[in-house]
């Protein structure tokens, strides 16, 4: 399976699961909200690219069901600030948040996140997923709360010059 065709099955059937357990967040049982991060940088074209096809496949295949696509633009403590905000009201409150891992802790025991369990025993590719990485979704009850997209790049900055003189070859 294709790095990008597991993001689109992942964000269709976790969106597809909650159409038919009932929308919530816009007040319109109708309407799948899924808010993300928009950076303004590659990583969100690329990811509104997947959500993009996500929409197209849910809506395609559930004709009375329309999936709201919601960037929040902000920096990253705003993101945070601004979904805390939607949290407060079944109203405002997205069905789908696209969120770094470590905000899982606290926002499973605030309740904002229920657990998918059920899903993914019957999803075969959720066992493709690395222990590791599957952990990250993992809430400390052991139930899983959310399926990865992706993981993070750090960049690994030195001195040439320290390394020479210390007899370490440079790549």
């Amino acid at each position: 399976m294709s790095s990008r065709r597991i993001p689109i099955a992942v964000a269709a059937a976790t969106a597809l699961t909650l159409v038919t357990a009932g929308c919530s967040g816009s007040g319109d049982a109708n309407t799948l909200t899924v808010a993300y991060w928009d950076n303004n940088n590659a990583s969100t074209a690329a990811l509104e690219s997947i959500l993009e096809d996500a929409k197209s496949t849910i809506e395609s295949k559930n004709e009375d069901v329309t999936v709201e696509l919601t960037p929040i633009k902000a920096g990253e403590g705003d993101y945070a600030t601004k979904l805390a905000l939607m949290f407060n009201s079944p109203k405002t409150a997205p069905d789908i948040v696209y969120e770094d891992t470590y905000r899982f802790a606290s926002d499973i025991q605030a309740g904002y996140i229920q657990p998918i369990d059920d899903y993914v025993s019957d999803w075969d590719d959720w066992q493709k997923y690395p222990d590791s990485v599957r952990a990250g979704v993992t809430g400390a009850d052991g139930s899983v709360y959310g399926i990865p997209l992706d993981t993070d790049t750090r960049a690994l900055w030195y001195d040439k010059s320290v390394l020479k003189d210390a007899g370490i070859k440079l790549p």
